[in-house]
Order: structure tokens, then sequence, then C-alpha cells
């Protein structure tokens, strides 16, 4: 009867190289884990938080443009009413309603952005993220509205500008 040395498991399957007989599992060499490799579990590799926090918050701006795109165009279609009795028309709640259309545009590209960086695109986000930031700046600088739309780009932006959020590859 053999005496298996301490740490290996008996069985048929046989030790490492060059042990034979001692009953033991093969074994492995170590593989290395770092950027740009998969897991020893042949899993791919995780999602920075950076990239979870810049999707929930492209979401988050989606529904705020969605809500803030409905508010423009509803505005501009009750000026467009006051104007035409008051005024005449002078096109200004033609400009209302065109920020509210790019607004609503701009919630389903937040929408895209955030599904499509959860899948490894960032790059759909930050494009989103800079027309929003546009947008917003717009409304600030003639309304004095989206001042939270633009400071929403502006993170985003900056999470996915970050190293961990630049340098993930998923698959």
């Amino acid at each position: 009867m053999s005496v298996d040395p301490p740490g290996s498991f008996p069985g048929p399957a046989g030790g490492p190289p060059g042990r034979e007989g001692s009953g033991g599992l093969p074994w492995a060499a170590p593989v290395p884990v770092g950027e740009g490799t998969v897991n020893p579990y042949g899993l791919p590799p995780e999602r920075p938080a950076t990239v979870t926090a810049a999707a929930v918050l492209g979401f988050l701006a989606a529904a705020l443009e969605l809500v803030g795109g409905l508010a423009w165009m509803l505005g501009g279609a009750v000026l467009g009413s006051m104007e035409r009795v008051r005024w005449g028309e002078t096109g200004f709640s033609g400009v209302v309603v065109v920020l509210g259309v790019a607004a609503l545009i701009g919630a389903g590209a937040y929408l895209w952005g955030g599904v499509a960086a959860l899948r490894g695109r960032q790059v759909v986000l930050r494009v989103a993220a800079g027309v929003g930031a546009a947008v917003n700046l717009v409304a600030v600088i003639t309304f004095g509205a989206g001042g939270l739309g633009l400071v929403l780009a502006a993170v985003l932006i900056l999470l996915l500008s970050l190293a961990p959020s630049r340098n993930h590859r998923p698959h």
C-alpha cells in the first residue's frame, strides 16, 4: 500500500510531471491576470465602477432630458399662442420648441449611450454627453435653465475620461 504525500489527492489522474504514482491531480501553471488578460476561469474582465456609474447617470440624464424636453415643447406652444395674440409672430416660440425637440433627441441618445456603455462601448455615451452639454449650454445662456443637464453631462464626460473607463475592453 502506498502513502500519498501531503497536499496530494488520491485518484487516477496522477500527480505533477515527474511524480508519477503520487495519486494527485494534474498541475497547471498559474495564468497571469492583469490588464487585457482573461482571468483563470475564462470570464471576461470586470466592468469598472466608473463605467457603471456613467451608465446610471446616463439613464438619469435621459429621464431629466425627457421631462425637460416635454416642458420646453409645452412652453413653446403656450408662448406661441401668447405671441400671436400680443406681439405678433416673433419666432421666439420656435426656438423654444426646437430646444424641446433637441432635448428629446438627447434623451434618446443618453438612453442608447447608457445601454451601449454597459455593453462596453463608451463612445456613444461620450458623444451623447457632449451634445447634451452643448444643448444645455445654449439653454443656460439663452434662458437661464438647463444647468442640471449641463452638470450631468460634464460629470459623464469626466467619468468616461478616467483611466479605468478608457482602458476597459470587454471580450
